[in-house]
């Protein structure tokens, strides 16, 4: 079970921080905090770590960089080893992973924005089939994303029917003046992205 836990942590764990808020980091931590520090003051002192480093996995920033296999409508993983997907030109599809909430919204953002892959781009495109829940401060990041003026145009897809029903109550869907095939299929949203850039750059 440890040879296990340690290549999981080594697979999915691209940083120190990373590593401590895997599952051997806080399996090593329960083990090693009463230990060092006594039963009692160890056990609390690891409740709390723990409390910590569960909120670092739940705000790391994971989102991938996704492309389209030319001439297909299959879109895939870019700079993966056996992956044919190639950039979309002036569009960037990024799938994120995990609920939208306080604690990685703003940061998944930022960190999304500063890769080289979303120079030049005129459209965004959200492949949400990963988030299953939209908390109140990320309906409000988004909102006002959105109605910045940066040139930029966003659409979501591949939204499940409780994202979609948030979006609809949140008044994002209006907002975004999105609606139809997009939502659910990547490939639409892909495809209006395109048309976007074509018709206004």
């Amino acid at each position: 079970d440890f040879r296990r836990l340690l290549q999981q942590a080594r697979a999915h764990s691209g940083s120190l921080s990373g590593l401590l808020a895997s599952d051997l980091g806080i399996y090593v931590v329960a083990l090693v905090s009463p230990l060092v520090f006594g039963i009692i003051k160890g056990s609390v002192g690891a409740i709390a770590v723990e409390l910590l480093l569960a909120v670092t996995r739940f705000a790391d920033s994971k989102f991938t960089f996704i492309g389209r296999v030319p001439g297909t409508q299959v879109y895939d993983e870019l700079d993966v080893p056996g992956s044919q997907a190639e950039p979309v030109p002036h569009v960037s599809i990024v799938r994120v992973e995990g609920a939208r909430w306080f604690g990685n919204v703003l940061h998944t953002s930022r960190m999304a924005r500063r890769q080289p892959q979303f120079a030049d781009v005129k459209a965004l495109v959200l492949d949400w089939r990963m988030v299953n829940f939209l908390d109140e401060t990320a309906v409000a990041h988004y909102r006002r994303r959105w109605t910045e003026p940066d040139g930029v145009r966003s659409w979501v897809t591949n939204t499940s029917t409780s994202v979609r029903r948030q979006l609809q109550d949140s008044g994002l869907i209006e907002l975004r003046q999105q609606g139809g095939d997009t939502l659910v299929d990547l490939h639409a949203a892909v495809l209006e992205a395109e048309e976007f850039v074509r018709t206004t750059h």
